[in-house]
């Protein structure tokens, strides 16, 4: 129904270059991933340094299990990027992306990066406190409890931690670690999550 409006539409104004990118999503909500890939394939070589074409084809290429084509072209994004936005919009999807497959250094090392370019238009504490979760998960998953204490303590210098020390412990009990905070303060830890703006 959505394809037979969008052709509709699209003979109607033929000059409207959005109309492609709507089919390549249509393609990819029905399974064709490879119609989806050939459209956006024809819209990147209209505009090869354009973020958006270039996400949406990292996304079908993580469909179709083709990590490092997807790596690969996540790192050459982050190469041509023009803009520090789009800098960032390519190392979050690499961070994901490393994360999903299990490679958990190269995630670490990625958010390490992550946090010098962020940190150049947010202040560092919001930087640090949107990666701490990030961090802890990371460092849970990769069997290094221990590592989480430094990265609070950074944190700490900047501002109260108690929503961000609540995600920690949770994460800390799925992984089947002790939690670093006393039993009381991990229950009221909904009174902090109710309070977080």
């Amino acid at each position: 129904e959505a394809e037979k409006t969008l052709n509709r539409i699209t003979k109607q104004f033929p000059d409207r270059k959005q109309d492609n990118r709507k089919y390549a999503d249509i393609y990819e909500k029905q399974g064709k991933l490879e119609e989806a890939k050939t459209v956006l394939n024809e819209e990147e070589i209209l505009n090869p340094f354009d973020t958006e074409i270039q996400l949406k084809l990292v996304n079908l290429e993580l469909k179709n299990c083709e990590v490092k084509k997807a790596i690969l072209r996540l790192e050459q994004g982050l190469e041509q990027a023009s803009t520090l936005s789009d800098s960032l919009k390519y190392m979050n999807t690499k961070i994901s992306t490393l994360m999903l497959t299990g490679r958990v250094n190269d995630a670490l090392q990625s958010l390490k990066l992550n946090e010098n370019l962020s940190s150049k238009i947010a202040p560092l504490v919001r930087v640090l406190n949107g990666n701490l979760s990030t961090k802890a998960y990371l460092f849970l998953s990769n069997n290094q409890p221990e590592k989480i204490a430094p990265v609070l303590k950074e944190l700490n210098t900047y501002k109260d931690v108690t929503v961000e020390t609540c995600n920690i412990n949770l994460w800390a009990l799925m992984y089947d670690f002790e939690p670093t905070m006393a039993l009381e303060d991990f229950k009221n830890c909904t009174t902090a999550y109710e309070s977080y703006g």
